[in-house]
């Protein structure tokens, strides 16, 4: 794995566990202890979406940087970054395996981590049987920052 590309899967990591772990930021309220009120949390969900949607429409405009990423599943993958000038706005991490493929979309703001989607298919057949294998299962997973 490439230093550069070691260095973007740890800044993720990074940016994941201090989203999570209750800092404060211009979307969230100051941390009083207590669950936050569903309109709140509505509200939130309500701005990470539109932001989602921006990032989404602008995709043409971006500049795409693919790199491979050898050994972070068993058939491969390669990760997909997308830039607003220096800005990081979006990362694709895809991952092939024997029996499936995952797809996990990291979206960014103001260089912050605010949304990951991630989705993974299970085939009915290895991708080695000389039939085309067909999506057993597929589950999606979403985590607002």
């Amino acid at each position: 794995m490439g230093s550069s590309l070691g260095k973007f899967l740890v800044v993720i990591l990074c940016c994941s566990a201090i989203s999570c772990s209750g800092q404060n930021n211009s979307m969230t309220k100051e941390y009083t202890g207590e669950e936050p009120s569903i309109e709140d949390t509505l509200s939130i969900i309500s701005k990470i979406k539109n932001d989602f949607e921006k990032i989404n429409s602008d995709t043409e405009r971006l500049r795409v940087v693919t790199r491979d990423m050898e050994g972070v599943s068993s058939e491969g993958g390669f990760l997909k970054l997308l830039y607003d000038e220096r800005r990081l706005r979006k990362a694709i991490l895809i991952a092939y395996g024997e029996t499936g493929k995952s797809v996990t979309e990291y979206y960014f703001n103001s260089n912050k981590l605010i949304f990951i989607c991630r989705k993974d298919e299970s085939y009915s057949t290895s991708i080695y049987d000389h039939t085309q294998p067909k999506i057993k299962k597929e589950e999606e997973n979403r985590f607002y920052f």
